[in-house]
């Protein structure tokens, strides 16, 4: 809040100093307060009071005088009037002077800040388009991001299916094994059973001889008994070898049907195997797409972040001008 106005003037305050110093005192805050009735305050008096020793320093006198004769002290009122007067009309001249190049520097600051004004808007314009394409951007990193997952889906589907064949594989692999081991254990089986039946007829065919022999000793004179015995041995013969020659058949038979078995299952896991190279290709493919995703996306990324630090440059760089 502004004080309240001084009840005295500058000249005032010259005049009393001027008649205490030709009273041959030293004119003080106190005694010209008291001068003017105490009127004011007394940091106004002070402030008077000090312009008016300046103005004694300005024209070369170092110290007040300690007394001025009693004729010339109204003519040093007059003086300090007139001297008063002539400040004054200095201060509004150079008041008025200030006051033109403050209506200048103003002018010139109105059209600075217009031109900034200007600037800024062309620029929010610019950072607008800008937060515009970086949203844009967003979005397709989104999309493109939203593509890697299916990708990755589909990818992870097509791993557990390739896991799968490659189980169907292994337990065909192993069913396979299994039959081809069988098939060689029954065919060793049906193997050693011919010998056995072999050695047993020629065990029988041995015995029929002996027991022949023994007959012909024993029967010369039964020829027919012993034709008869021969004609049965030679009977149990052509059986034994029709019974082995059948029982050979139903066994190359068996063999044959084993090995088609065989040949199928090799065929069917040729086929799970064509499958799974089929599928390792596709995840190839897959992998190859997934990587190029993965790098435009990271390119995505860092287009991204540049333009995020250079509008955070240009905020920093671009502040709105101060008044």
């Amino acid at each position: 809040m502004a004080g309240r106005p001084a009840s005295f003037s500058p000249n005032d305050v010259a005049r009393i100093a001027t008649r205490l110093i030709g009273q041959g005192k030293n004119p003080t805050v106190d005694s010209v307060h008291e001068q003017l009735g105490r009127r004011g305050s007394r940091t106004t008096v002070n402030n008077y009071l000090k312009a008016f020793r300046d103005e004694f320093k300005e024209r070369g006198l170092t110290a007040l005088p300690s007394a001025i004769p009693e004729p010339l002290i109204p003519i040093i009122e007059d003086f300090w009037a007139h001297a008063l007067v002539k400040a004054g009309e200095r201060y509004d001249e150079e008041r008025q002077s200030v006051e033109q190049e403050r209506q200048a520097e103003q002018e010139a600051y109105n059209a600075v800040h217009s031109e900034q004004i200007g600037i800024i808007d062309e620029q929010a314009a610019l950072l607008q388009d800008r937060e515009q394409f970086i949203s844009e951007q967003a979005r397709t990193v989104s999309e493109l991001e939203q593509q890697v997952r299916t990708l990755k889906s589909l990818l992870s589907g097509y791993e557990e299916t390739i896991l799968d064949l490659k189980r169907d594989k292994s337990r065909l692999s192993d069913q396979l094994d299994e039959e081809r081991q069988e098939s060689h254990r029954r065919f060793d089986q049906a193997k050693e059973d011919w010998y056995r039946e072999r050695a047993t007829l020629r065990q029988s065919v041995d015995d029929a001889r002996k027991q022949l022999s023994e007959d012909n000793e024993k029967n010369a004179r039964l020829a027919d008994h012993w034709m008869l015995q021969l004609d049965d041995a030679r009977q149990q013969v052509r059986e034994l070898k029709e019974r082995h020659q059948e029982d050979k058949q139903r066994w190359e038979a068996d063999i044959k049907l084993e090995r088609a078995r065989a040949d199928r299952l090799a065929g069917t896991v040729s086929g799970y195997e064509q499958r799974i190279e089929e599928r390792e290709k596709e995840v190839e493919i897959l992998n190859a797409r997934l990587v190029e995703m993965e790098e435009l996306n990271s390119s995505q990324a860092q287009t991204i972040t540049s333009l995020e630090h250079l509008i955070a440059d240009w905020d920093v760089d671009n502040k709105p001008f101060k008044s």
